[in-house]
């Protein structure tokens, strides 16, 4: 099959032009919605086939993230005073304060102002139609909004990840130390020694997220200024090769930093109308230098394995020359595939595993961009989705009248042929 070049040189300036902060609620988030309906446009979609959803999505604030955070390290750190200076008998004063905290997070959470934000934005998208009957979907995603916070990404998951690992083994033997000590019986040494190699470091993690704190500072290049500038130019392409049988639907969401809030709202409203079992997203999210991967989950209960998908990039990228590998996963990721997976879809996240150090800092720059990875990454993606309407196609009108099966990527029969020579003689 020939291969159809995307512009890198445009690419790369479209990255340019949307290169600056987007955090919700800003003025750089009214910009980048407004900049996007035209840059649709330019492609020529039409004023009435840019469709908006509004939404009005609610997630937790970064301050009471922060008094959680405060509260656990405060908690963590008077155990171990207490212990030291006081002994284990005055320790049931912290659980005390530990049951009364936890109650008063749980009850309060959904009836204080100040536990959750709120703001209004818009997700935009343009569907085009297939030439003949609609079998299934293909949709295009990437989101527009930015963050900026103190920590990287990966720092402040880990923290996160080992003040829970560190801290729930280290309040049950704190637990356990104030049951079976009394007066007449002295301490476990060994409890003694592990709780306090648990729980300094514990608290040292929950005090340092208390400093973490949501700014607007990142302009976001790669994440996701990138993805934005391909699901555009996807746009572009199949706006003028439209496919014969699915529909193909160019989605840029908002409210992905916050827990893909954007992409979950459009899922129930909009997903409903199309079969999952013949249904199928391509996200991209943060890509730039050196090179791409896509994720690649693995589930025991191969719920979220997406055979289908992961075999045809695994290939196409080898028949076009791109390099590429997959990161194995052992669960779905939160991005804005995530809604869709759980709903039944076929699912392939495109994304530049060594710029997450980046995202979120002020290091997300120009820098971090390649026009020519992008083109590639549009490359690859335009050849699956053709390959999935050809199999289509084929099944529908050539395999009943003929009775054969259609070309398989492993003998690369489809290579061979000009796709759209298929489709004018099969019409």
């Amino acid at each position: 099959m020939a291969s159809i070049a995307f512009n890198a040189k445009g690419l790369y300036n479209i990255v340019e032009q949307i290169a600056y902060p987007r955090l919700l609620g800003t003025p750089g988030e009214k910009h980048i919605i407004a900049q996007i309906k035209t840059e649709f446009q330019k492609r020529g979609f039409e004023q009435s086939e840019i469709l908006s959803h509004q939404i009005c999505p609610t997630w937790m604030a970064s301050i009471f993230l922060q008094t959680i955070n405060g509260t656990l390290a405060t908690i963590i750190f008077g155990i171990l005073l207490t212990w030291i200076f006081a002994g284990p008998l005055f320790l049931s004063i912290w659980f005390v304060i530990l049951i009364a905290a936890v109650v008063f997070f749980v009850i309060q959470k959904d009836h204080m102002k100040w536990t959750v934000e709120t703001v209004a934005t818009e997700n935009i998208f343009v569907r085009v139609r297939p030439q003949l009957d609609k079998l299934g979907t293909i949709l295009f995603a990437s989101h527009f909004d930015t963050k900026s916070q103190s920590y990287p990404t990966h720092v402040e998951t880990w923290l996160y990840v080992l003040g829970v690992l560190l801290g729930i083994p280290f309040l049950l033997l704190a637990f356990i130390d104030l049951l079976t000590v009394s007066s007449y019986q002295p301490e476990n040494g060994v409890i003694i020694i592990l709780s306090h190699i648990l729980g300094w470091p514990a608290g040292v993690c929950f005090f340092i997220l208390l400093f973490d704190v949501v700014q607007n500072k990142s302009v976001g290049a790669a994440d996701n200024a990138s993805g934005i500038a391909i699901v555009l130019e996807l746009a572009r392409y199949f706006k003028e090769r439209s496919l014969t049988n699915f529909e193909t639907i160019f989605v840029i969401f908002s409210a992905e930093e916050i827990g893909a809030k954007g992409a979950s709202l459009w899922e129930k409203q909009y997903a409903n109308e199309s079969d999952p079992e013949n249904s199928y997203i391509l996200n991209f999210d943060m890509i730039g230098k050196p090179s791409f991967q896509y994720i690649s989950p693995i589930d025991s209960r191969k719920k979220y394995t997406y055979k289908k998908l992961n075999s045809l990039v695994s290939f196409v990228a080898r028949d076009l020359h791109i390099p590429t590998t997959p990161i194995l996963m052992p669960f779905a990721t939160m991005t804005d595939s995530y809604p869709f997976i759980k709903r039944g879809w076929e699912s392939v996240d495109f994304v530049s595993q060594n710029l997450a150090k980046k995202a979120h800092t002020t290091r997300d720059t120009m820098v971090n961009i390649d026009g020519q990875i992008l083109a590639q990454v549009c490359e690859i993606a335009h050849t699956i989705v053709e390959k999935i309407d050809y199999d289509a196609t084929f099944l529908n009108k050539v395999a009943p009248k003929y009775n054969v099966m259609p070309p398989t990527p492993r003998n690369k029969i489809y290579e061979s042929v000009n796709i759209r020579d298929i489709r004018w003689r099969l019409h």
